[in-house]
């Protein structure tokens, strides 16, 4: 069995002069996987994913919670996996995150292109998926395949996320923090995942409640991105694999956006993950490496035969 190596981490410069904290992890000649985040998330979001990527100084290591829960073996077991903090968090520069999935796109393809070489797997979250979206209708030499999590196409086919997860946005005097961070955690789960995991919700939260609060600017930087994202007339455009992943009771992205995706991405395959929510990266880390993997394997052994 191998033993896993702590991720390297490095600084990758963007065109438009910021410096993003980068980790690079797994065999070198391994086929390249980059993981781009969402919403305001640094690269511990991907922790449960590749938990190689904490412990090595950069980041603090695994709980036994979190040890447990996360998936075994690892994404970066057999795949030579990348990922970076988005600008405005963790340790890259900015005073807040892109405020356009364009911006974004830019800055993932900085990363892949300085850690990962001149093509690489391409797997983006949310706000994430929509950088990745942007990536490979902008540079389809750049992209070997595109996995599009709990993402959307925005325009006419967003699906407008549920009236609670966007109540919950705005300030409420007087509540309870702990009980904010527990309210806003299970919004962005599926409903059993706090009873399924008690010890990991109960974690995530108290992380939730000791992460310094998103100022007003990072939050308008997020809308910005969630309300300019409108690739509906270019998803023709795309030619590359594509799986699309997403769960049943996602509140943040219902799943009408990946369905969208899914029927407009040519040759596109659609997974619905059973009860899990928006955060499938905390709440079904095997399930989404088995996924990740899955596509990988399949459009590597594609090439070969076509090669062949």
């Amino acid at each position: 069995m191998r033993v896993p190596v702590p991720a390297s981490w490095s600084r990758v410069a963007t065109a438009d002069g910021e410096s993003l904290r980068a980790w690079e992890a797994g065999p070198g000649d391994a086929p390249p996987v980059l993981l781009v985040s969402g919403a305001g998330s640094d690269a511990r979001s991907w922790r449960l994913v590749v938990p190689e990527l904490t412990g090595a100084g950069e980041a603090p290591p695994l709980t036994p919670v979190e040890r447990a829960h996360a998936a075994s073996p690892s994404l970066a077991a057999d795949h030579r996996v990348a990922g970076y903090d988005q600008r405005g968090t963790g340790a890259s520069t900015g005073t807040v995150p892109p405020d356009s999935a364009g911006l974004a796109a830019e800055h993932a393809l900085a990363v892949g292109r300085d850690l990962l070489g001149p093509s690489f797997h391409l797997v983006g979250h949310s706000l994430g998926g929509m950088a990745a979206i942007r990536l490979a209708l902008g540079h389809p030499d750049r992209v070997l395949s595109l996995v599009l999590i709990s993402t959307s196409a925005g325009g006419p086919a967003l699906a407008m996320p549920d009236e609670a997860w966007l109540a919950s946005l705005g300030e409420t005097p007087g509540v309870d923090p702990v009980e904010r961070a527990r309210q806003n955690l299970a919004l962005s789960t599926g409903s059993g995942f706090p009873e399924r995991r008690p010890e990991l919700f109960s974690l995530l939260v108290e992380e939730m409640v000791a992460a310094p609060p998103a100022s007003a600017e990072s939050g308008a930087a997020q809308a910005s991105t969630f309300l300019t994202h409108d690739v509906t007339g270019e998803l023709s455009r795309l030619h590359v694999p594509t799986l699309v992943v997403c769960g049943t009771e996602d509140r943040v992205m219902p799943p009408p956006n990946s369905r969208y995706l899914a029927g407009n991405i040519a040759g596109a395959e659609l997974v619905e993950i059973e009860g899990a929510g928006h955060a499938l990266d905390l709440e079904v880390p095997e399930r989404l490496r088995d996924e990740i993997a899955r596509h990988v394997a399949g459009t590597v052994a594609g090439s070969e035969a076509v090669a062949g």
